[in-house]
């Protein structure tokens, strides 16, 4: 009866042992998703600021635009109405 009972033992320290490699194994792959995705994360944020900072070209010569067509404008009202 002893024998059976540490037969048991083993097989079941065994399967123990079979299922810890396998949640390692998942652990490690979860590991390289969650790296892969903060990399990915980071490429993201690096887009979003180049973004911003065409963003704000844009809307500095969008300004300048307007400046050169307020000049324009004002040079046609003076030459349609001479003072």
């Amino acid at each position: 009866m002893p024998e059976t009972t540490n037969e048991l033992i083993l097989e079941v320290l065994r399967r123990i042992q079979a299922d810890i490699a396998d949640v390692k194994a998942d652990v490690r792959e979860i590991r390289g998703r969650a790296g892969n995705l903060e990399t990915r994360m980071a490429h993201m944020e690096v887009r979003l600021a180049e973004i911003d900072v065409r963003i704000a070209e844009l809307s500095v010569r969008m300004d300048r635009r307007d400046e050169q067509m307020e000049r324009i404008l004002r040079r046609l009202e003076l030459a349609e109405h001479p003072q």
